[in-house]
């Protein structure tokens, strides 16, 4: 709390000793709220698919889509984010679709959607080609998801599909983790089922039978506090949080409170989980929306919760990175 308030200026400083209110994260409700503090929304997000943002929109690059869709009147500036790339029929677009923006950088994993129908040596060794390019900051997202649907027209067999394909997810997340060590990449994890937490569960158990010392971002996390407790036993773990709690009221949105500081992240997910109705395809501009129902559940002031998170987001990725792209790099092996 204190490095972040060196980063307020004086005026802001005495507007929050004056407001005589009191915020917490351990679960204390707490009546009177917060002021938000009017001052422009400098964020990070840490989670969007950038490749199918630009398709729903027809944009061609990132600066296309920010040029047009960045709306002036709220002041928002995007400063850094990370662009999820999860289908491997999109991997040679990346480079294009980023261009020239330096604010931002990208994950490659493959969805379990796709490893859920097999993942085969080729993926894995143009995953861990793409890896190493200097604009990579993870790996992912990654992860099982228990409400894949195969691909039978009419599937006579519904019980074999299922273990086949999380057959497939787990092989799959174990030689993505497997890269993600020894590239020492932290890792973007996708955990989703129907409500059950199998999905985490045994995402967790993978983990803990030999990749507990790896940075993970826990995805679009909707679990319960129990669940929130179980993964906050990992030595180097974030929570996103998506608009997902916005517009679905089966999330736990009482684990949001319990939320370490040091662990808390905001996330757009675009383009979907959109925290507003007229919005039908979701782009970073509107985690404003998210920010400010964080801020809200938590009774942190908006400007305060947005350090915070934005913090964390830049040190769990190593963002900016330093490097500088090296003159070999060049295309993926065929």
């Amino acid at each position: 709390m204190t490095s972040l308030l060196r980063r307020v200026g004086p005026a802001q400083q005495q507007s929050l000793l004056s407001c005589d209110k009191f915020v917490t994260y351990e679960g204390a409700w707490i009546v009177d709220t917060v002021p938000v503090l009017l001052e422009p929304f400098v964020f990070v997000d840490s989670h969007f698919h950038l490749d199918l943002i630009l398709k729903r929109l027809h944009f061609n690059t990132f600066l296309h889509m920010s040029s047009r869709i960045s709306p002036a009147e709220h002041n928002n500036t995007f400063y850094y984010g990370v662009a999820n790339y999860v289908f491997p029929e999109h991997w040679d677009s990346w480079s294009v679709q980023v261009g020239a923006a330096k604010s931002v950088y990208v994950s490659f994993g493959i969805h379990p959607h796709i490893a859920a129908r097999g993942v085969s040596h080729k993926q894995l060794e143009d995953l861990d080609h793409l890896l190493g390019n200097y604009k990579c900051v993870a790996v992912g997202e990654i992860g099982l998801d228990f409400t894949t649907r195969c691909g039978c027209k009419r599937c006579h067999t519904p019980q074999q599909c299922q273990q086949r394909m999380r057959d497939c997810q787990e092989k799959a997340l174990l030689e993505m983790l497997q890269i993600a060590q020894r590239r020492q990449l932290p890792v973007i994890l996708h955990c989703r089922d129907r409500g059950s937490g199998d999905a985490a569960a045994r995402v967790l158990a993978i983990i803990r039978s030999g990749f507990a010392e790896l940075h993970y971002h826990r995805h679009c996390f909707d679990g319960s506090i129990e669940e929130l407790r179980e993964w906050q036993s990992l030595p180097n773990v974030v929570f996103g949080i998506t608009g997902k709690f916005l517009k679905d009221t089966n999330t736990n949105s009482d684990a949001i409170s319990r939320i370490l500081p040091h662990q808390l992240i905001l996330e757009s997910d675009a383009p979907f989980l959109s925290p507003r109705s007229c919005c039908e395809v979701n782009h970073p501009w509107n985690l404003i929306d998210v920010a400010l129902a964080v801020s809200q559940r938590r009774n942190i002031p908006l400007n305060i919760l947005n350090w915070m998170a934005n913090d964390n987001a830049l040190r769990f990725y190593g963002i900016p990175k330093l490097r500088q792209e090296p003159a070999s790099w060049g295309p993926r092996p065929r």
